[in-house]
């Protein structure tokens, strides 16, 4: 697939909600890389919602504070052993609006009036979170968005209430984040989808090779011309069963031996000018030669040899 699958990729995702891939093996691959994501996700979710706690619970309610954290740890717990029974189609869909939920409270709950300090560390945590939470960065631009607006617009409107006096301030350094989390995210879905859709056109190739060089090699078994391969060095390397019957000899036989066993002791002028022109000029040869079997039978055989790739 190229760059124009990947635009096309895009193009759709960002059209429907319910987006379905023209390519069924990157849907796979988008969905096991949520999964995988979801766990050290939930970690960080939690993790920081212990640091905020520590940091900042000293200024809230005490059964607030301990009941948001409770709230968090429990249900990140529930949607961890969800995962490990059956991993199910909306798992990351639920996580991410539980997350985003608990999060967005974080902003209204740890905010009060009076301590800017405080207040500011709570947004640098929260921002911080949102940031290293890896779920986010291969999501859809819908639930992206979503995400990043159910805790970004509680947050912002706590600071600027309980001081008002810095709410530009808020407003632009905010949006500023929120932009550039929001391009961060959607080049490293887009470098994925890339990344996915190149492998797959790889893996395709690859593949269509195997499936032609086992065409190619039933029909040389089966015909009933005679085939032999060599290198370089005029060691033969294939040996049909066609060749078999004509001279004789069995594949075993003269694997690695030079052709110069089916000649005569001097080769003719005739086979010298074809090995010349193969190998030197790169010209291939059509001719007859006098050759001898595994019997000591002398056959005329017709030679068509292409040029060495």
């Amino acid at each position: 697939m190229t760059k124009v699958d990947a635009d096309t990729v895009e193009g759709m995702d960002a059209k429907a909600t319910g987006f379905v891939s023209p390519y069924p093996s990157l849907n796979i691959e988008l969905k096991q890389q949520n999964i995988a994501n979801l766990k050290p996700g939930l970690a960080i979710s939690v993790v920081g919602g212990i640091m905020l706690l520590l940091v900042t619970g000293q200024h809230v309610a005490a059964e607030f504070a301990w009941g948001w954290l409770a709230g968090l740890c429990l249900s990140s717990l529930a949607l961890w052993l969800w995962m490990n029974q059956q991993q199910p189609r909306h798992l990351v869909t639920a996580a991410g609006i539980v997350c985003a939920i608990f999060w967005g409270l974080a902003g209204a709950l740890f905010i009060v009036p009076d301590q800017l300090e405080n207040a500011l560390l709570v947004a640098t945590i929260i921002v911080a979170l949102t940031t290293a939470w890896s779920v986010l960065y291969i999501q859809t631009d819908l639930f992206r968005h979503l995400f990043l607006l159910a805790i970004y617009i509680p947050l912002t409107t706590s600071l600027c209430i309980h001081f008002p006096a810095l709410s530009l301030a808020f407003l632009g350094v905010l949006s500023i984040v929120y932009i550039a989390l929001d391009r961060a995210c959607a080049t490293y879905r887009r470098g994925f989808i890339d990344r996915a859709l190149s492998n797959k056109r790889a893996e395709d190739d690859s593949q269509q090779v195997v499936t032609t060089s086992k065409k190619i090699t039933s029909l040389i078994e089966q015909t009933p011309l005679g085939f032999i391969e060599w290198n370089e060095h005029r060691e033969i390397i294939g040996w049909n069963p066609a060749a078999t019957a004509i001279f004789g000899f069995t594949k075993s036989e003269v694997v690695g031996r030079t052709t110069d066993f089916l000649f005569e002791d001097k080769k003719t002028f005739l086979m010298q000018q074809a090995e010349h022109d193969l190998f030197l000029f790169g010209k291939d040869f059509s001719g007859t030669a006098e050759n001898i079997t595994k019997d000591s039978t002398r056959i005329i055989c017709e030679w068509n040899e292409p040029p060495p790739l």
